[in-house]
């Protein structure tokens, strides 16, 4: 059984997205359920620190559609970790944006802590 990114994955969402010369305020992206993704602590061994930003395309039902690195961690390991990870989880959607939502959510990794969790 893989560690939670070893084990540890905080979550902050960002989600500002810019649709013309006036900056717009998005809903935020707020995960209602993490599972870990599936990897073997052999996978993670040294690629257990970093924060990497992630584009996420969410659907009406909470689903992650598409996921893309915003701004990469540095590490490909951990950047391909982050992007796994995230593709299972689920966010609530806004009463106002039945069809999803689109925004950046910002994940860091630390090896030192023991849970993994949403802060926002």
């Amino acid at each position: 059984m893989a560690p939670r990114p070893s084990s540890s994955a905080v979550a902050r969402s960002r989600a500002t997205v810019t649709r013309d010369a006036h900056a717009e305020e998005a809903p935020a992206l707020v995960p209602i359920a993490m599972p870990a993704a599936a990897s073997s602590y052999a996978e993670l061994r040294g690629h257990l620190n970093g924060r990497v930003l992630l584009h996420l395309t969410i659907n009406g039902q909470g689903q992650v559609t598409t996921a893309a690195i915003s701004e990469s961690s540095g590490d490909a390991v951990l950047d391909a970790h982050g992007l796994s990870t995230v593709r299972g989880w689920r966010f609530a959607v806004p009463a106002d944006h039945p069809n999803g939502l689109s925004g950046e959510l910002s994940m860091r990794f630390d090896a030192d802590e023991a849970v993994a969790r949403s802060s926002l």
